[in-house]
């Protein structure tokens, strides 16, 4: 693995106990939800990283090359570990679809920086079935929701773009470009769209009827309705629009079609080649969640032989930061179950014992080791929200007992001691 660059590097904020229990319970949702459809967590290697980025440039996959490295080269850290999920599947012989994911930290480029970020990829592998595809927008959707997170998935197909776009008369060497320009036509402008088109050699008129075409809204079956009457001379197009049909109507079996919009300005990456989608928080629809879609050339490049897949990319950070930002509460939470409150040295060794039994049944117990007076350490506990206290006094440990009190409920109840264990 290459070394990187300290300068370059942009490490996240530090993360404190109060972060950890939300990262712990995002992870905890994306295990379960994916467990509960069949998916297996699986740990790709970086080491190849290099040999795939090398592959994929010759193929002219250029969005997984993501760093300019010393001397203007392409560093071997891919976009997301999906590369490495479908990569380590040929290394293996096991029935198709294989359903796998993997959890990790990625380094991203974003504004000339390179950012650590945690990640999740999950692919289907295997199958060319828009039902696999369905799975994925369900299970972001289940993850997303228990969150308190609202998602809208924007729903592309990138097959489709690039046979509409070769159909209006635009060259098929830059048929990529072209959809770069157009995904981006809101954010530039229509002068600065017209403009970039000019360079291409692609005339003013093409490009209205095409951004009229992007303007379409309204419900998903009336733009495919659309799309039928408008191309209906092409079978090429009219394969791909019945595709997305089939796509559309699965969603509405599962009874998540409320939570998607087509959109044809969704075209993914150079990477993609079918049915793309990009998930948003439907209140801040800035900040990108996870997005996915179709790969099955690159599934085919990096197996060495036919493997229709898809992939789903989740940006964990982005569902911390929302569920900072809407100040969502935890589900889960680490808390202390009783604390040990030692009275004074002596009595400290029994608060060693007694933490230990109390820790083999799996509880969560901390002793005090900061010597503070017991008054100070019921104080300290009842800070933390901490349910309950063992008090451990120098003369209750002479007559063999030690007091648990519980502060809610204001009860004391007395625990025996025999030897070096818990009557």
């Amino acid at each position: 693995m290459i070394i990187l660059p300290e300068q370059n590097i942009d490490i996240s904020k530090n993360v404190y106990p109060a972060d950890i229990i939300k990262i712990k319970w995002i992870y905890k949702n994306i295990r379960d939800t994916l467990n509960s459809i069949g998916f297996k967590e699986v740990e790709p290697t970086s080491k190849n990283s290099k040999d795939l980025t090398e592959i994929l440039q010759k193929e002219g996959v250029e969005d997984l090359c993501l760093i300019n490295y010393e001397n203007n080269k392409k560093d071997s850290f891919v976009y997301d570990t999906s590369t490495n999920i479908i990569e380590m599947s040929k290394e293996v012989r096991l029935p198709k679809p294989m359903r796998w994911y993997a959890i990790s930290k990625i380094y991203r480029k974003e504004q000339n920086k390179l950012k650590n970020k945690r990640s999740c990829s999950a692919c289907i592998m295997g199958s060319k079935d828009v039902f696999a595809d369905s799975e994925q927008i369900y299970a972001i959707l289940n993850i997303l929701t228990p969150l308190g997170i609202e998602p809208v998935v924007h729903i592309g197909h990138r097959e489709l773009m690039s046979e509409i776009l070769k159909y209006m008369g635009i060259e098929e060497n830059v048929i990529d470009q072209a959809l770069t320009i157009f995904k981006d036509s809101k954010i530039d402008g229509i002068q600065a769209t017209f403009k970039k088109f000019n360079l291409l050699g692609v005339e003013k008129i093409i490009v209205t009827e095409i951004l009229n075409l992007l303007k379409f809204e309204g419900l998903s079956k009336d733009l495919i309705n659309h799309l039928k009457n408008t191309f209906n001379d092409n079978d090429e197009i009219s394969i791909l629009i019945e595709e997305l049909n089939l796509f559309i109507d699965e969603l509405d079996n599962y009874n998540i079609l409320r939570f998607c919009k087509l959109d044809l300005k969704i075209i993914g990456t150079t990477y993609n080649d079918g049915i793309v989608f990009e998930v948003y928080d439907i209140k801040n629809n800035k900040f990108q969640i996870a997005s996915g879609g179709r790969v099955n050339m690159l599934a085919e490049l990096l197996s060495n032989n036919e493997m229709p897949s898809t992939a789903l990319n989740i940006d964990v950070d982005m569902i911390y930061n929302l569920i900072e930002k809407k100040k969502i509460v935890t589900k889960i939470e680490q808390t202390i179950d009783i604390y040990v409150a030692p009275e004074s040295l002596n009595s400290r060794r029994n608060a060693i014992m007694i933490a230990k039994q109390f820790r083999k049944k799996k509880g969560i117990v901390e002793i005090d080791i900061s010597g503070r007076s017991l008054d100070k350490q019921i104080l300290h506990a009842k800070k933390l929200k901490i349910p309950k206290i063992i008090i451990i006094r120098d003369d209750d440990l002479k007559n063999g007992f030690v007091i648990m009190e519980d502060f809610k409920t204001k009860e004391n109840t007395k625990i025996i001691l025999k030897g070096k264990t818990i009557k």
